[in-house]
């Protein structure tokens, strides 16, 4: 049976990163609120980068380390 991908709604134009982020990592079975990975990927008011969306994976740990 074909896993459903979740789907969350962003709260804001500044929220895109998060949100997304939160959707891949229910995905794979964690949870986290919009508002912990807002704040560990450094959104502004001004909005974010996806340096800051790739710190806030590797801060959850999500990112899967090379062998080596």
């Amino acid at each position: 049976m074909r896993k459903l991908f979740p789907h969350y709604q962003q709260l804001d134009a500044m929220d895109c990163g998060p949100t997304c982020l939160r959707m891949i990592v229910r995905y794979y079975g964690c949870s986290f609120s919009v508002q912990y990975l807002r704040e560990k990927s450094f959104i502004t008011r001004l909005g974010g980068s996806v340096l800051g969306i790739s710190d806030a994976a590797e801060s959850i740990a999500f990112v899967q380390m090379e062998s080596k």
